[in-house]
């Protein structure tokens, strides 16, 4: 068989549709789909052309023309709801190649791939890509025919309390009403987009006035605060709304974002359920908060943040047997700042999910090290967790995809959850519990009898170590009450086979009487304090 045969054999199985006509457009040569979806018939192959077989509405003449401005040329027609395009170009020898192809396909995976990236997929509203991209033309715009915009920055009041007391399933129906009902209460030019977790945007263009914009907020916040029934549960939402607008608030896309934001905080630091206009006698507190979030933005894509660990000694061997993480912010210019410097305002915002992905990864990777510096003393290493994402049904599959890229056992990793926090959300806490407990990982009830605590919830939660809080250890070599409570959770973490560890020891008396009284592990300043990664480890050395 020669080349040319295996060639031609090759063109016949093409699914796409393949002719060659001469360079005055007579048939040559097609394959099998081009003749079957044009219908030529081969045995009179002498006396077809290109304008015989009409594959197009158009004359091989205009072809000509094309191919003579560019080496090729392409047209799309649509078939039956299938859509397919054409590609025209010359051989060397000057014949021309006719390629129709189904792009359907190809189409619909570019749609999929532009709603991705433009549109929110829970609410289906435009995202902060989108949002972005849109308010930089409709700026662009205005400049040019002198046109007034007005951004709204909209936050739903107390939202965190509805995804912690009623779980996230029920907060994510919540978000997609409130799209619906904010889009039903705008113009059609208008544009809605959801930014943040709770966090909305709207642009209102061609304003022309004050009052205008006022009416709006007035009318969304009437409109969101119709009752909401979500799973038999009655909600009355509200929104803090900040206004600011174009040009006098601001020019760019950013200024007008940021001063937005600041009218919203200014609702919110004074009664919420209300909008306000930005101006600049609001407080550089505001500004301050808001740089600060883009600030942190920066250092977790510049990865400023580390890990320090606080060794856990376990009282019989007296050997360090884990560790608590604790993460600190590398600020380029204000040094290493504490999370109660920076924390709230991660945990409040829209990067919750990224930080707490983030804080577990780095958890991994030391992990790592200490197991290769460690040899064979496999440390158990504990990790607070937001309780946001705790009670996030996808929390667990989360942390399990993250563990597969290190190996480790994954029961050196423990996550701590605060008894009074899981009893918001049973359900949800307790299928990720079960669930991070099948795939090997520990799980520490944190706080245990600083509230109202339930034998139930020991029998209900699979836990494996429940941490006795700070609050009891302080005086218990002095008060005979905390001194019994303490007691009172030894012995019942015994009931339950559960291990007991006293965090915040300051002292050597608070250190002997947690021993005799049975405790399992030690945490706390008696020890040391939370070390960076290099400290850690050297003081693991000389232990």
């Amino acid at each position: 068989m020669s080349i040319n045969n295996v060639f031609v054999d090759i063109v016949d199985l093409h699914p796409s549709r393949i002719a060659v006509y001469d360079e005055n457009g007579n048939f040559f040569y097609a394959n099998g789909n081009y003749t079957k979806a044009y219908g030529i018939d081969l045995s009179e192959k002498e006396n077809l052309n290109f304008d015989k077989i009409k594959p197009y509405d158009i004359t091989f003449e205009y072809i000509k023309s094309q191919l003579a401005i560019s080496k090729s040329f392409s047209m799309q027609k649509l078939e039956d709801s299938v859509l397919f395009e054409s590609l025209f170009f010359y051989t060397t020898s000057k014949y021309l190649i006719h390629i129709s192809s189904n792009i359907t396909t190809l189409k619909d995976t570019d749609k999929k791939i532009y709603y991705h990236a433009n549109y929110d997929s829970l609410t289906t509203i435009p995202n902060r890509a989108y949002f972005k991209k849109q308010l930089k033309s409709i700026l662009q715009e205005s400049s040019q025919n002198g046109s007034k915009i007005a951004l709204l920055f909209i936050d739903i009041d107390k939202f965190k309390e509805v995804n912690d007391t009623y779980g996230h399933d029920v907060g994510d129906k919540m978000l997609v009403t409130i799209a619906k009902r904010l889009l039903n209460s705008v113009r059609e030019d208008d544009t809605v987009a959801r930014i943040g977790g709770d966090e909305f945007v709207l642009i209102a263009k061609d304003i022309k006035s004050i009052e205008i914009v006022e009416q709006l907020a007035r009318k969304l916040q009437r409109k969101i605060r119709e009752p909401l029934e979500i799973d038999t549960h009655i909600f009355n939402v509200t929104l803090s709304i900040g206004i600011a607008i174009y040009p006098q608030h601001g020019t760019t896309r950013q200024e007008l974002l940021k001063n937005a934001d600041i009218a919203m905080y200014e609702v919110k630091k004074t009664k919420r359920d209300d909008f306000r206009i930005y101006d600049k006698s609001m407080s550089s507190e505001a500004a301050t908060k808001l740089s600060m979030k883009a600030d942190i933005r920066r250092a977790l894509e510049k990865n400023e943040f580390v890990m320090h660990y606080q060794p856990v000694i376990d009282f019989k061997t007296n050997s360090i047997v884990g560790a608590e993480a604790f993460v600190r912010w590398h600020h380029s210019k204000r040094g290493i700042l504490e999370p109660s410097e920076f924390l709230e305002l991660v945990l409040s915002g829209d990067m919750d999910k990224e930080f707490n992905c983030m804080v577990v990864s780095k958890v991994l990777n030391d992990l790592v090290i200490m197991n290769k510096t460690f040899l064979n003393k496999k440390l158990v290493v504990s990790v607070n967790i937001s309780k946001n994402q705790f009670f996030n049904p996808t929390f667990s599959s989360n942390v399990s995809e993250a563990s597969k890229s290190y190996s480790i056992d994954k029961s050196q990793i423990e996550f701590k959850i605060v008894e009074n926090q899981i009893m918001k959300n049973s359900s949800v806490a307790k299928e990720n519990i079960e669930t991070l407990h099948l795939m090997g990982f520990k799980i520490a009830l944190d706080d245990f009898g600083v509230e109202h605590s339930s034998l139930n919830n020991l029998k209900n939660f699979k836990v494996d170590k429940l941490k006795i809080d700070r609050s009891f250890i302080k005086n218990i070599a002095q008060d005979e009450n905390d001194l019994n409570i303490v007691k009172s959770i030894v012995n019942t973490a015994k009931l339950f086979n559960l291990k007991v560890q006293a965090e915040g020891i300051e002292t050597q008396k608070q250190y002997m009487e947690l021993k005799k009284i049975g405790c399992d592990f030690s945490q706390g300043f008696y020890h040391s304090s939370a070390l960076s990664m290099d400290d850690f480890i050297d003081y693991f050395n000389r232990a």
